[in-house]
């Protein structure tokens, strides 16, 4: 068995579930739509076009929203995080992605197709 086809074979039998933070990327949308055909992972996208199978959030207008504003505002209380910041922040797909999975929402979430490495690692 090849590599990828051993690394495909070990993704279909985790079940994986995947936040992509750049859905409103066409490349992003495309990578939803491959990974869905192959089975390899459950998808989110954030924004971006509705896809069959995969969920889909608009990040200014989930309806968690407050909730995980909440979150990231008591993470960063002590470093001078405002409540009314932690929301703006908490609007940002890639941050939300982040904060969806440290808080046990999906395994893991990809970004970087736009945004730099820099501001993708600063979320995470």
């Amino acid at each position: 068995m090849k590599p990828l086809e051993r690394i495909h074979q070990t993704a279909k039998a985790l079940d994986r579930h995947i936040i992509l933070s750049e859905g409103d990327d066409p490349r992003v949308a495309e990578a939803a739509r491959r990974l869905l055909a192959e089975g390899l992972a459950r998808v989110t996208l954030m924004g971006g076009p509705e896809i069959p199978g995969a969920r889909r959030i608009d990040p200014a207008g989930a309806p968690d929203l407050a909730e995980l504003a909440d979150h990231w505002h008591r993470m960063r209380a002590a470093r001078g995080m405002t409540g009314e910041r932690a929301l703006a922040e908490m609007r940002d797909p890639i941050r939300q992605a982040a904060m969806r999975v440290r808080l046990g929402q999906a395994d893991g979430t990809l970004g970087g197709a736009v945004a730099t490495t820099a501001d993708t690692v600063r979320a995470a």
